[in-house]
């Protein structure tokens, strides 16, 4: 269960807060104008390190070496996209990680894109 989900929504502000023991921290879809100020995101849901628990899933999944790296390769791509990647495509991945992988990498995959899409990973 997540602390926050947020369904179609717009100039969605969440700060000052504090999460723990939650499965997703913040959860958003179909969100526009959202914006994370001084929040502290608990150790296992942090986005800084949900790409390499996704990874390290994948890595222990039984794709071959090749399927492996088509979906590291969309899912990076998407990533790179940020909020233009869409919403269609976001659940095209999470479909084949969920099919591949399980639940919780795909919830991985999904906090870390709305982390990026709404600038809580910095891109160089």
């Amino acid at each position: 269960m997540p602390g926050i989900k947020a369904i179609n929504s717009k100039n969605l502000t969440i700060r000052d807060c504090k999460f723990s023991g939650f499965e997703t921290d913040i959860e958003l879809e179909n969100v526009e104008g959202f914006l994370s100020e001084n929040n502290e995101f608990s150790r296992e849901n942090d986005p800084r390190i949900l790409l390499p628990k996704i990874i390290k899933g994948i890595k222990g999944s039984g794709l071959d070496r090749s399927s492996q790296k088509r979906l590291y390769g969309d899912m990076i791509n998407f990533l790179l996209l940020g909020k233009n990647g869409g919403d269609r495509k976001k659940e095209i991945i999470k479909n084949r990680i969920l099919k591949a992988v399980g639940s919780k990498i795909a919830d991985y995959f999904v906090q870390l894109a709305a982390a990026v899409s709404v600038g809580l990973i910095i891109k160089n």
